[in-house]
Protein backbone atom coordinates (compact mmCIF):
# COMPACT_ATOMS: atom_id res chain seq x y z
CA UNK A 1 0.00 0.00 0.00
CA UNK A 2 1.72 3.22 -0.92
CA UNK A 3 0.62 6.62 0.47
CA UNK A 4 -1.50 9.15 -0.64
CA UNK A 5 -1.23 12.81 0.04
CA UNK A 6 -4.71 13.32 0.63
CA UNK A 7 -4.35 11.33 4.07
CA UNK A 8 -1.74 13.72 5.21
CA UNK A 9 -3.40 15.33 8.38
CA UNK A 10 -3.69 19.20 8.92
CA UNK A 11 -0.60 20.69 11.38
CA UNK A 12 -1.76 19.90 15.14
CA UNK A 13 -0.22 21.62 18.21
CA UNK A 14 2.62 19.28 18.40
CA UNK A 15 3.30 20.52 14.92
CA UNK A 16 3.44 23.96 16.09
CA UNK A 17 5.34 23.35 19.36
CA UNK A 18 8.37 21.89 17.22
CA UNK A 19 8.58 24.72 15.18
CA UNK A 20 8.82 26.44 18.29
CA UNK A 21 11.30 23.74 19.45
CA UNK A 22 13.46 23.48 16.45
CA UNK A 23 13.64 27.70 16.13
CA UNK A 24 14.07 28.02 19.70
CA UNK A 25 17.72 29.82 19.02
CA UNK A 26 15.62 32.52 17.36
CA UNK A 27 13.18 33.17 20.14
CA UNK A 28 15.46 32.56 23.15
CA UNK A 29 18.10 35.18 22.36
CA UNK A 30 15.27 37.86 21.75
CA UNK A 31 13.50 36.92 25.06
CA UNK A 32 16.86 37.50 26.86
CA UNK A 33 18.20 40.48 24.82
CA UNK A 34 15.04 42.77 24.16
CA UNK A 35 13.61 42.91 28.46
CA UNK A 36 17.52 43.82 29.31
CA UNK A 37 17.81 46.35 26.17
CA UNK A 38 14.62 47.76 27.09
CA UNK A 39 15.25 48.21 30.88
CA UNK A 40 18.76 49.70 30.33
CA UNK A 41 17.35 52.42 28.18
CA UNK A 42 14.58 53.08 30.37
CA UNK A 43 17.28 53.25 33.56
CA UNK A 44 19.21 55.41 31.24
CA UNK A 45 17.03 58.20 30.47
CA UNK A 46 16.72 61.32 32.06
CA UNK A 47 14.56 61.91 35.29
CA UNK A 48 11.34 63.84 34.52
CA UNK A 49 9.27 64.83 37.10
CA UNK A 50 5.01 65.23 37.33
CA UNK A 51 3.06 68.23 38.78
CA UNK A 52 -1.30 68.18 38.49
CA UNK A 53 -3.30 70.53 39.09
CA UNK A 54 -7.55 69.96 39.52
CA UNK A 55 -10.29 71.93 38.46
CA UNK A 56 -14.17 71.47 39.75
CA UNK A 57 -16.71 70.93 37.19
CA UNK A 58 -19.80 72.57 39.02
CA UNK A 59 -22.12 71.68 35.97
CA UNK A 60 -21.05 67.58 36.73
CA UNK A 61 -22.93 67.75 40.02
CA UNK A 62 -26.49 69.28 38.50
CA UNK A 63 -25.79 66.90 35.76
CA UNK A 64 -29.25 64.56 35.22
CA UNK A 65 -29.48 60.63 34.48
CA UNK A 66 -27.17 59.91 37.74
CA UNK A 67 -23.83 58.76 37.95
CA UNK A 68 -23.66 57.37 34.21
CA UNK A 69 -24.35 60.80 32.67
CA UNK A 70 -22.35 62.72 34.83
CA UNK A 71 -19.60 60.44 34.08
CA UNK A 72 -19.72 60.87 30.64
CA UNK A 73 -20.27 64.91 30.81
CA UNK A 74 -16.27 64.63 33.29
CA UNK A 75 -15.16 62.73 30.34
CA UNK A 76 -16.91 65.31 27.53
CA UNK A 77 -14.90 67.84 29.76
CA UNK A 78 -11.54 66.35 29.83
CA UNK A 79 -11.76 65.74 25.69
CA UNK A 80 -12.58 69.76 25.55
CA UNK A 81 -9.82 70.38 27.64
CA UNK A 82 -7.12 68.69 25.22
CA UNK A 83 -8.27 71.22 22.41
CA UNK A 84 -5.14 73.14 21.11
CA UNK A 85 -6.94 76.14 21.69
CA UNK A 86 -6.24 75.54 25.51
CA UNK A 87 -2.88 74.38 25.27
CA UNK A 88 -1.73 77.30 23.28
CA UNK A 89 -3.31 79.57 26.33
CA UNK A 90 -1.59 77.56 29.21
CA UNK A 91 2.09 77.80 27.20
CA UNK A 92 1.10 81.93 27.24
CA UNK A 93 0.22 82.47 30.21
CA UNK A 94 2.99 80.02 31.52
CA UNK A 95 5.53 82.05 29.39
CA UNK A 96 7.36 78.85 28.12
CA UNK A 97 9.24 79.46 24.78
CA UNK A 98 10.33 76.60 22.51
CA UNK A 99 7.13 74.61 22.77
CA UNK A 100 4.39 74.07 20.83
CA UNK A 101 0.79 73.07 21.96
CA UNK A 102 1.34 69.76 20.38
CA UNK A 103 4.50 68.95 22.55
CA UNK A 104 2.54 70.20 25.54
CA UNK A 105 -0.51 67.78 24.73
CA UNK A 106 1.86 64.91 24.38
CA UNK A 107 3.16 65.75 27.74
CA UNK A 108 0.34 65.94 29.81
CA UNK A 109 -3.12 64.48 30.41
CA UNK A 110 -6.90 65.24 31.34
CA UNK A 111 -7.95 62.70 33.62
CA UNK A 112 -11.77 63.03 35.48
CA UNK A 113 -11.95 61.08 38.76
CA UNK A 114 -14.61 57.93 39.29
CA UNK A 115 -15.92 59.73 42.42
CA UNK A 116 -16.13 63.36 42.15
CA UNK A 117 -16.66 65.82 39.62
CA UNK A 118 -12.94 66.64 39.56
CA UNK A 119 -10.38 67.01 36.67
CA UNK A 120 -7.05 66.36 36.90
CA UNK A 121 -4.66 68.34 34.56
CA UNK A 122 -1.26 66.25 35.18
CA UNK A 123 1.89 67.61 33.14
CA UNK A 124 5.53 65.95 32.78
CA UNK A 125 8.42 67.85 31.82
CA UNK A 126 12.12 67.31 32.96
CA UNK A 127 12.28 70.56 35.14
CA UNK A 128 10.09 69.89 38.35
CA UNK A 129 9.44 74.04 38.53
CA UNK A 130 8.15 74.32 35.07
CA UNK A 131 6.11 71.13 35.03
CA UNK A 132 4.05 72.65 38.53
CA UNK A 133 3.55 76.11 36.12
CA UNK A 134 2.75 74.50 32.88
CA UNK A 135 0.39 72.36 35.34
CA UNK A 136 -1.44 75.51 36.66
CA UNK A 137 -1.05 77.03 33.42
CA UNK A 138 -2.56 74.78 31.77
CA UNK A 139 -5.83 73.99 34.17
CA UNK A 140 -6.45 78.04 34.55
CA UNK A 141 -6.43 78.32 30.69
CA UNK A 142 -9.13 75.58 30.87
CA UNK A 143 -11.08 76.96 33.11
CA UNK A 144 -10.79 80.68 31.19
CA UNK A 145 -11.87 78.99 27.53
CA UNK A 146 -14.78 76.98 29.49
CA UNK A 147 -16.16 80.30 30.65
CA UNK A 148 -15.75 81.74 27.38
CA UNK A 149 -17.98 79.45 25.89
CA UNK A 150 -20.66 79.78 28.59
CA UNK A 151 -21.08 83.63 28.43
CA UNK A 152 -20.11 83.83 24.56
CA UNK A 153 -24.26 84.00 23.81
CA UNK A 154 -24.69 86.56 26.35
CA UNK A 155 -21.74 88.75 25.15
CA UNK A 156 -23.24 88.66 21.82
CA UNK A 157 -26.29 89.54 22.78
CA UNK A 158 -24.87 92.43 25.29
CA UNK A 159 -22.64 93.56 22.13
CA UNK A 160 -26.26 93.69 20.14
CA UNK A 161 -28.13 95.55 22.53
CA UNK A 162 -24.98 98.13 23.03
CA UNK A 163 -24.53 98.46 19.28
CA UNK A 164 -28.40 99.41 18.97
CA UNK A 165 -28.60 101.95 21.70
CA UNK A 166 -25.76 103.98 20.23
CA UNK A 167 -27.90 104.07 17.22
CA UNK A 168 -30.46 105.10 19.07
CA UNK A 169 -28.86 107.82 20.93
CA UNK A 170 -26.98 109.33 17.84
CA UNK A 171 -30.43 108.96 15.46
CA UNK A 172 -32.15 111.24 18.45
CA UNK A 173 -34.72 108.00 19.06
CA UNK A 174 -37.62 108.20 21.28
CA UNK A 175 -36.81 108.35 25.09
CA UNK A 176 -38.69 105.45 25.96
CA UNK A 177 -36.69 103.29 22.90
CA UNK A 178 -33.51 104.89 24.76
CA UNK A 179 -34.67 103.50 28.39
CA UNK A 180 -35.70 100.26 27.48
CA UNK A 181 -32.26 99.44 25.58
CA UNK A 182 -30.36 100.69 28.91
CA UNK A 183 -32.17 98.42 30.91
CA UNK A 184 -31.27 95.54 28.59
CA UNK A 185 -27.94 96.09 28.33
CA UNK A 186 -27.59 96.32 31.87
CA UNK A 187 -29.46 93.36 32.78
CA UNK A 188 -27.78 90.95 30.09
CA UNK A 189 -24.39 93.07 32.14
CA UNK A 190 -25.22 91.44 35.25
CA UNK A 191 -26.32 88.25 33.76
CA UNK A 192 -23.05 87.75 32.09
CA UNK A 193 -21.48 88.93 35.61
CA UNK A 194 -23.42 86.53 38.04
CA UNK A 195 -23.62 83.23 35.83
CA UNK A 196 -21.83 81.05 37.67
CA UNK A 197 -18.74 79.17 36.52
CA UNK A 198 -18.61 75.94 34.66
CA UNK A 199 -15.41 74.71 35.90
CA UNK A 200 -13.27 76.46 39.02
CA UNK A 201 -9.78 75.80 39.65
CA UNK A 202 -9.36 74.72 43.43
CA UNK A 203 -5.76 73.25 43.50
CA UNK A 204 -3.01 74.61 41.75
CA UNK A 205 0.09 72.56 40.73
CA UNK A 206 1.21 70.00 43.43
CA UNK A 207 4.47 69.10 44.34
CA UNK A 208 6.37 67.80 41.80
CA UNK A 209 7.25 63.73 42.17
CA UNK A 210 9.74 62.31 40.15
CA UNK A 211 8.47 59.68 37.75
CA UNK A 212 10.17 57.01 35.01
CA UNK A 213 9.61 53.82 33.67
CA UNK A 214 8.76 50.93 35.85
CA UNK A 215 11.58 49.07 34.78
CA UNK A 216 9.53 45.85 36.14
CA UNK A 217 6.26 46.70 33.59
CA UNK A 218 9.48 47.22 30.81
CA UNK A 219 11.30 44.09 31.26
CA UNK A 220 7.95 42.36 31.25
CA UNK A 221 6.58 44.60 28.10
CA UNK A 222 9.96 43.57 26.75
CA UNK A 223 9.06 39.48 27.21
CA UNK A 224 5.61 39.57 25.92
CA UNK A 225 7.07 41.07 22.74
CA UNK A 226 10.31 39.35 22.35
CA UNK A 227 8.24 35.99 22.22
CA UNK A 228 5.34 37.65 19.86
CA UNK A 229 8.03 39.00 17.66
CA UNK A 230 10.39 35.74 17.99
CA UNK A 231 7.75 33.11 17.15
CA UNK A 232 6.51 35.41 14.30
CA UNK A 233 9.71 35.52 13.22
CA UNK A 234 10.22 31.44 13.70
CA UNK A 235 7.50 30.63 11.37
CA UNK A 236 8.16 32.88 8.94
CA UNK A 237 11.84 31.32 8.93
CA UNK A 238 10.21 27.97 9.16
CA UNK A 239 8.15 28.76 5.93
CA UNK A 240 11.02 30.08 3.82
CA UNK A 241 12.98 26.81 5.16
CA UNK A 242 12.20 23.87 2.39
CA UNK A 243 14.28 21.39 4.32
CA UNK A 244 12.00 18.28 4.55
CA UNK A 245 11.71 17.14 8.58
CA UNK A 246 8.88 14.21 8.30
CA UNK A 247 8.79 11.03 6.83
CA UNK A 248 5.37 11.55 6.25
CA UNK A 249 6.33 14.31 3.50
CA UNK A 250 8.58 12.14 1.55
CA UNK A 251 6.24 9.29 1.72
CA UNK A 252 3.61 11.36 0.30
CA UNK A 253 6.06 12.57 -2.14
CA UNK A 254 7.30 9.06 -3.33
CA UNK A 255 4.46 7.30 -3.01
CA UNK A 256 6.86 4.56 -1.05
CA UNK A 257 6.65 2.81 2.36
CA UNK A 258 9.15 3.79 5.48
CA UNK A 259 11.01 0.86 6.28
CA UNK A 260 13.28 2.17 8.84
CA UNK A 261 14.38 5.16 11.09
CA UNK A 262 18.41 4.93 10.98
CA UNK A 263 20.05 6.95 13.55
CA UNK A 264 22.94 8.88 13.10
CA UNK A 265 26.02 6.85 13.68
CA UNK A 266 28.28 7.38 16.91
CA UNK A 267 30.84 9.86 16.32
CA UNK A 268 33.69 7.22 16.80
CA UNK A 269 32.04 4.98 13.72
CA UNK A 270 31.27 8.44 11.64
CA UNK A 271 35.05 9.65 12.12
CA UNK A 272 36.50 6.12 11.42
CA UNK A 273 33.85 4.97 8.60
CA UNK A 274 33.20 2.05 10.60
CA UNK A 275 29.64 -0.26 10.39
CA UNK A 276 28.10 -0.54 14.04
CA UNK A 277 26.31 -3.45 12.51
CA UNK A 278 30.38 -5.43 12.83
CA UNK A 279 31.52 -2.80 15.76
CA UNK A 280 28.58 -3.13 18.02
CA UNK A 281 25.54 -5.38 16.55
CA UNK A 282 23.93 -5.43 19.92
CA UNK A 283 23.63 -1.82 20.55
CA UNK A 284 19.92 -0.05 20.37
CA UNK A 285 21.27 1.98 16.78
CA UNK A 286 22.19 -1.64 15.12
CA UNK A 287 18.36 -3.06 16.24
CA UNK A 288 17.60 -0.48 13.73
CA UNK A 289 19.17 -2.04 10.46
CA UNK A 290 17.17 -5.05 11.98
CA UNK A 291 13.96 -3.50 11.79
CA UNK A 292 14.88 -2.64 7.90
CA UNK A 293 15.97 -5.98 6.94
CA UNK A 294 13.12 -7.80 8.16
CA UNK A 295 10.71 -4.73 6.69
CA UNK A 296 12.89 -4.97 3.21
CA UNK A 297 11.85 -8.86 3.28
CA UNK A 298 8.57 -8.39 3.90
CA UNK A 299 8.05 -6.17 1.09
CA UNK A 300 10.47 -8.26 -1.32
CA UNK A 301 8.76 -10.89 -0.84
CA UNK A 302 5.95 -9.92 -3.80
CA UNK A 303 8.35 -9.07 -5.98
CA UNK A 304 11.43 -11.31 -5.22
CA UNK A 305 13.92 -9.08 -6.08
CA UNK A 306 17.75 -10.24 -6.29
CA UNK A 307 19.92 -6.97 -6.95
CA UNK A 308 19.12 -3.94 -5.04
CA UNK A 309 20.62 -0.35 -5.62
CA UNK A 310 20.78 1.72 -3.03
CA UNK A 311 20.89 5.10 -3.61
CA UNK A 312 20.17 8.85 -2.63
CA UNK A 313 18.80 11.74 -4.32
CA UNK A 314 22.57 13.50 -3.51
CA UNK A 315 25.59 12.87 -1.47
CA UNK A 316 25.35 13.08 2.33
CA UNK A 317 22.57 11.83 2.98
CA UNK A 318 23.49 8.11 4.39
CA UNK A 319 23.34 5.89 1.51
CA UNK A 320 26.88 4.19 1.78
CA UNK A 321 26.30 3.68 5.65
CA UNK A 322 23.29 1.90 4.76
CA UNK A 323 24.41 -0.01 2.35
CA UNK A 324 26.91 -1.94 4.57
CA UNK A 325 25.39 -2.14 8.04
CA UNK A 326 22.30 -3.92 5.54
CA UNK A 327 25.08 -5.81 4.21
CA UNK A 328 25.99 -6.85 7.17
CA UNK A 329 22.37 -7.48 8.78
CA UNK A 330 21.40 -9.52 5.73
CA UNK A 331 24.33 -11.59 6.33
CA UNK A 332 24.40 -12.11 9.82
CA UNK A 333 20.79 -13.14 9.11
CA UNK A 334 22.33 -16.04 6.92
CA UNK A 335 22.03 -14.87 3.25
CA UNK A 336 25.01 -15.03 0.95
CA UNK A 337 25.14 -11.36 0.45
CA UNK A 338 27.25 -9.46 -2.43
CA UNK A 339 27.81 -5.49 -1.77
CA UNK A 340 29.31 -3.72 -4.99
CA UNK A 341 30.29 -0.07 -4.89
CA UNK A 342 28.72 1.22 -8.42
CA UNK A 343 29.54 4.89 -6.46
CA UNK A 344 32.89 5.64 -9.02
CA UNK A 345 32.86 9.26 -8.42
CA UNK A 346 33.31 8.91 -4.46
CA UNK A 347 33.42 5.03 -3.93
CA UNK A 348 33.57 4.41 -0.02
CA UNK A 349 33.06 1.10 0.11
CA UNK A 350 36.64 0.04 0.91
CA UNK A 351 37.37 2.34 3.66
CA UNK A 352 33.86 1.20 5.77
CA UNK A 353 35.10 -2.74 5.21
CA UNK A 354 38.78 -1.72 5.78
CA UNK A 355 40.06 -3.39 2.45
CA UNK A 356 42.25 -2.47 0.37
CA UNK A 357 40.72 -0.51 -2.58
CA UNK A 358 42.73 -2.18 -5.84
CA UNK A 359 42.11 -4.11 -7.61
CA UNK A 360 38.13 -3.91 -8.42
CA UNK A 361 35.10 -3.52 -10.29
CA UNK A 362 36.79 -1.25 -12.74
CA UNK A 363 39.53 -3.51 -13.12
CA UNK A 364 37.41 -6.45 -13.67
CA UNK A 365 35.36 -4.56 -16.38
CA UNK A 366 38.35 -3.88 -18.45
CA UNK A 367 39.20 -7.73 -18.03
CA UNK A 368 42.42 -7.38 -16.06
CA UNK A 369 41.13 -9.54 -13.29
CA UNK A 370 38.71 -12.78 -12.77
CA UNK A 371 35.80 -11.14 -10.47
CA UNK A 372 37.00 -13.92 -8.13
CA UNK A 373 40.29 -12.48 -7.35
CA UNK A 374 38.59 -8.83 -6.63
CA UNK A 375 36.20 -10.07 -4.11
CA UNK A 376 37.11 -10.40 -0.61
CA UNK A 377 35.72 -11.72 1.83
CA UNK A 378 34.14 -9.72 4.97
CA UNK A 379 34.40 -12.07 8.35
CA UNK A 380 31.38 -11.80 10.42
CA UNK A 381 33.08 -12.25 13.50
CA UNK A 382 35.31 -9.58 15.15
CA UNK A 383 38.52 -10.02 17.10
CA UNK A 384 36.67 -9.84 20.50
CA UNK A 385 34.07 -12.24 19.63
CA UNK A 386 34.28 -15.19 22.16
CA UNK A 387 31.00 -16.96 21.52
CA UNK A 388 30.79 -18.82 18.26
CA UNK A 389 27.20 -18.30 17.59
CA UNK A 390 28.10 -14.25 17.60
CA UNK A 391 28.48 -14.29 13.91
CA UNK A 392 24.36 -14.71 13.34
CA UNK A 393 21.34 -13.37 14.62
CA UNK A 394 19.79 -16.58 14.72
CA UNK A 395 20.96 -19.74 12.79
CA UNK A 396 24.19 -20.11 10.79
CA UNK A 397 25.43 -17.36 9.51
CA UNK A 398 25.54 -15.99 5.99
CA UNK A 399 28.66 -15.11 3.69
CA UNK A 400 29.32 -11.33 2.89
CA UNK A 401 31.78 -10.72 0.12
CA UNK A 402 32.82 -6.98 -0.79
CA UNK A 403 33.64 -5.89 -4.81
CA UNK A 404 35.37 -2.41 -4.41
CA UNK A 405 35.37 0.44 -6.74
CA UNK A 406 38.77 -0.42 -8.13
CA UNK A 407 41.01 1.78 -10.61
CA UNK A 408 39.76 5.14 -11.23
CA UNK A 409 38.56 5.52 -14.52
CA UNK A 410 37.58 9.07 -16.64
CA UNK A 411 34.72 7.87 -18.48
CA UNK A 412 32.31 6.71 -15.77
CA UNK A 413 29.33 7.26 -17.61
CA UNK A 414 30.53 5.08 -20.57
CA UNK A 415 31.83 2.54 -18.13
CA UNK A 416 27.76 2.37 -16.39
CA UNK A 417 26.27 1.84 -19.21
CA UNK A 418 28.50 -1.19 -20.97
CA UNK A 419 27.39 -4.30 -21.50
CA UNK A 420 30.74 -5.78 -19.69
CA UNK A 421 28.83 -4.51 -16.31
CA UNK A 422 25.73 -5.57 -16.93
CA UNK A 423 27.42 -9.18 -17.51
CA UNK A 424 29.30 -8.33 -14.22
CA UNK A 425 26.24 -7.78 -12.11
CA UNK A 426 24.41 -10.90 -13.74
CA UNK A 427 27.31 -13.08 -12.55
CA UNK A 428 27.43 -11.74 -9.27
CA UNK A 429 23.76 -12.04 -8.61
CA UNK A 430 23.98 -15.98 -9.38
CA UNK A 431 27.07 -16.13 -6.63
CA UNK A 432 24.61 -14.54 -3.95
CA UNK A 433 20.94 -14.65 -2.27
CA UNK A 434 21.16 -10.85 -2.99
CA UNK A 435 23.19 -8.56 -4.49
CA UNK A 436 23.40 -5.01 -2.58
CA UNK A 437 24.48 -2.30 -5.17
CA UNK A 438 25.94 1.02 -3.48
CA UNK A 439 24.99 2.93 -6.22
CA UNK A 440 25.59 6.98 -7.05
CA UNK A 441 23.10 9.80 -6.07
CA UNK A 442 20.36 9.73 -8.81
CA UNK A 443 20.64 13.37 -9.61
CA UNK A 444 23.13 15.67 -10.40
CA UNK A 445 24.82 12.76 -12.70
CA UNK A 446 23.35 9.88 -14.97
CA UNK A 447 25.12 7.06 -13.65
CA UNK A 448 22.23 6.84 -10.82
CA UNK A 449 19.56 6.45 -13.57
CA UNK A 450 21.76 4.37 -15.91
CA UNK A 451 21.73 1.96 -13.09
CA UNK A 452 18.20 1.92 -12.46
CA UNK A 453 17.84 -0.19 -15.16
CA UNK A 454 20.42 -2.89 -14.86
CA UNK A 455 19.01 -3.81 -11.07
CA UNK A 456 15.50 -4.99 -10.28
CA UNK A 457 14.89 -3.28 -6.88
CA UNK A 458 16.06 0.01 -6.08
CA UNK A 459 16.06 1.65 -1.88
CA UNK A 460 16.29 5.11 -0.87
CA UNK A 461 18.12 6.47 1.90
CA UNK A 462 17.08 9.94 2.20
CA UNK A 463 18.21 12.38 5.79
CA UNK A 464 15.89 14.00 7.32
CA UNK A 465 16.82 17.76 8.16
CA UNK A 466 18.88 17.60 4.50
CA UNK A 467 16.79 16.91 1.42
CA UNK A 468 15.02 20.02 0.43
CA UNK A 469 11.67 19.89 -1.13
CA UNK A 470 12.36 20.82 -4.78
CA UNK A 471 14.96 18.09 -4.73
CA UNK A 472 12.20 15.54 -3.51
CA UNK A 473 9.71 16.68 -6.08
CA UNK A 474 12.29 16.27 -8.78
CA UNK A 475 13.18 12.95 -7.30
CA UNK A 476 9.73 12.09 -7.31
CA UNK A 477 9.31 11.38 -10.98
CA UNK A 478 12.60 9.28 -11.10
CA UNK A 479 11.50 6.89 -8.38
CA UNK A 480 8.34 6.43 -10.14
CA UNK A 481 9.38 5.40 -13.85
CA UNK A 482 12.37 3.30 -12.33
CA UNK A 483 13.10 0.10 -14.59
CA UNK A 484 13.63 -1.48 -11.10
CA UNK A 485 10.99 -1.64 -8.63
CA UNK A 486 10.78 1.13 -5.70
CA UNK A 487 10.64 -1.35 -2.39
CA UNK A 488 10.74 1.33 -0.26
CA UNK A 489 13.10 4.23 1.47
CA UNK A 490 15.01 4.86 4.93
CA UNK A 491 15.02 7.83 6.82
CA UNK A 492 18.59 8.68 7.94
CA UNK A 493 19.32 10.67 10.90
CA UNK A 494 15.82 9.82 12.21
CA UNK A 495 15.76 9.56 16.06
CA UNK A 496 15.76 6.09 17.40
CA UNK A 497 14.33 4.95 20.77
CA UNK A 498 16.54 2.38 22.29
CA UNK A 499 14.84 2.20 25.69
CA UNK A 500 13.34 -1.32 25.15
CA UNK A 501 16.22 -2.50 23.50
CA UNK A 502 18.13 -1.08 26.30
CA UNK A 503 16.73 -3.21 28.83
CA UNK A 504 18.92 -5.47 30.32
CA UNK A 505 18.23 -9.42 30.21
CA UNK A 506 19.52 -11.48 33.50
CA UNK A 507 21.53 -14.51 32.40
CA UNK A 508 21.26 -14.07 28.50
CA UNK A 509 22.26 -16.55 26.23
CA UNK A 510 23.20 -16.24 22.63
CA UNK A 511 21.49 -18.34 19.89
CA UNK A 512 24.37 -21.11 19.95
CA UNK A 513 24.33 -21.57 23.62
CA UNK A 514 20.73 -22.04 23.42
CA UNK A 515 21.20 -24.62 20.53
CA UNK A 516 23.76 -26.85 22.95
CA UNK A 517 26.49 -25.23 19.90
CA UNK A 518 28.94 -24.00 23.02
CA UNK A 519 32.24 -23.35 22.30
CA UNK A 520 35.47 -25.02 23.46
Amino acid sequence: MTPDSSTISPPTLRDYLSVIRRRAWIIVPLVVCLPVAMIAIAAQSPHRYAASAEVLLRKGSQTQGGAPAALRAAKTEAQLARARTVAGRALTAAKVGGRTPQDLLANSSVTPTADADILQFRVVDSDPRRAATLATAYARGYTTYRRELDTAALARARDSVGLSLRDAISDGGPPALIKTLRDKASKLQVEEALRPDAAVLVAGASEPVKVGANLIRRGLLGVGVALILGTLIAFIAEALDTRVRLVGEIASALRLPLLARLPRPPRQLRTQDRPIMLDDPYSPDAEAYRVLRTNLEFFNLEHGVRSIMISSAGPNEGKTTTTVNLAVVLARGGHRVVVVDLDLRQPKLDRFFAVRQLPGLTDVVLGRLPVEDALVRVPLVQSDDVLAGAASDVGPPGTLEVLTAGSAVRNVGELVGSRALTDLLDDLQTRADLLLIDGPPLLGAGDGIALMSRVEGLLLATRLNELRRPILEELAPLVENAHAVPLGFVATGAAFDGSYVRAPVTGAATYAEVAGDRPE
